[in-house]
């Protein structure tokens, strides 16, 4: 009965009629029943709703099996739980050999998982995976485009959807307004960051829009802890302002400052560490639009790497040593430069041993070496010698 009343709440947020008869313990007549009720409402499409299930079992089974036989879907989708991993390929291969499923929805995909289990589940059923679920609200739901999920699986962002999203709840005009600002003699006041401040809201949690940015560590984001809160708490320091000191925060004296903190529910120090943010980003706005004027991340964007200045320093090459103190032994691996040196890496390139002489010393696979070099890998100053006398970087010609 929870179940069925949780239905008809949804229903009714999005005017979807839903059908129920409590007591009603045969799957199959409920089902026909509803088939007749929507044929009279001259629906054109019925979704069947299921009983969910957390392990596979003969019982239910079975009654899936009948109930297919007894109205004939033209689609049998199942939704899955992308955190559950390698459970959610099992229970996905059960129902498929059971029942023949036509495609798959993944819900939870806003959270830690990066999508693995999409992958291992459309290797075992080959059913296509055609909806992410990447929130609790009813329009999280969205279209799974497979070389942007393997774009996040890689790291390398998702801006298409980014785009797509900003397309679709972001107000054009109001952003235009607020960039011609945010470059004018005068820049930007409080009420208009509070303003872009609302217009990023609009695109989701924060974590997950920076999830959808190339480059970004999702272990790194992780540990960032982004507080969705925070930004209501801007909201409610800024709007305990008055509309003099919202446009000229200069106005923001110790007493002005204690006031807005007492009506905002907020401490002082969180006062005074938005009136500093917000003149750091005004200094920085008016210096980017500037002609010529230099960006904080360089000449050219974040993910272009052409030259050797602009390398990103998220991966090092390294020696790690494996080993005995009187016997020392190296292995040339990358590693994230962010992460501890715990032992983790992420590929072998090679080994050193400093007892050997000749070709045996350095042992290394020069593709894979130049491979990640490419990539904008940093070796080193040891490991950069090593690869000298390997010849996998050129030596700088004498003078």
């Amino acid at each position: 009965p929870a179940a069925a009343e949780q239905l008809e709440t949804l229903g009714r947020q999005v005017d979807v009629g839903v059908y129920r008869e409590d007591g009603q313990q045969d799957v199959v007549k409920l089902v026909k029943h509803g088939l007749e009720a929507a044929a009279k409402a001259r629906a054109r499409t019925v979704l069947v709703d299921t009983a969910g299930r957390l392990q596979i079992d003969e019982e239910m089974m079975a009654e899936l099996t009948r109930l297919k036989a007894a109205v004939g879907p033209h689609e049998i989708l199942l939704v899955a739980d992308g955190m559950t991993g390698q459970d959610a390929v099992r229970i996905a291969q059960g129902f498929h050999q059971a029942l023949g499923i036509t495609g798959v929805i993944l819900t939870k995909m806003d959270g830690d998982a990066r999508g693995g289990a999409a992958l291992s589940i459309y290797g075992v059923t080959r059913a296509p995976i055609k909806y992410v679920g990447t929130g609790e609200k009813l329009d999280a739901l969205e279209p799974f485009h497979p070389e942007r999920m393997a774009g996040r699986i890689l790291q390398q962002g998702d801006i298409l959807t980014l785009v797509e999203k900003a397309q679709a709840n972001v107000d054009e005009d109001e952003a235009r307004k607020l960039a011609k600002k945010a470059v004018s003699k005068k820049g930007l006041d409080l009420q208009d960051f509070l303003g872009a401040m609302k217009q990023m809201q609009k695109l989701g949690p924060l974590k997950n829009v920076l999830g959808m940015l190339p480059g970004i560590n999702p272990q790194v984001l992780k540990a960032a802890k982004v507080d969705d809160n925070r930004l209501k708490h801007v909201e409610a320091i800024v709007l305990s302002m008055t509309k003099a000191e919202r446009t000229d925060p200069d106005l923001m004296n110790g007493s002005r400052r204690m006031r807005v903190a007492k009506g905002s529910g907020r401490t002082i120090q969180e006062v005074n560490q938005l009136l500093s943010q917000f003149k750091q980003m005004q200094k920085m706005m008016k210096v980017a639009g500037k002609p010529g004027a230099k960006l904080p991340f360089g000449p050219r964007f974040p993910g272009q790497y052409p030259g050797k200045k602009d390398r990103p320093m998220s991966t090092r090459i390294r020696l790690r040593k494996i080993g005995r103190k009187k016997l020392p032994l190296y292995r040339i691996v990358v590693a994230d430069k962010e992460s501890p040196r715990d032992g983790r890496f992420i590929e072998i390139l090679g080994t050193y041993d400093p007892k050997q002489e000749g070709a045996k010393k350095i042992v290394i696979d020069v593709d894979k070496a130049k491979g990640w070099l490419a990539k904008g890998a940093t070796p080193t100053d040891t490991v950069e010698a090593l690869l000298k006398s390997a010849g996998v970087i050129a030596a700088a010609p004498k003078a």
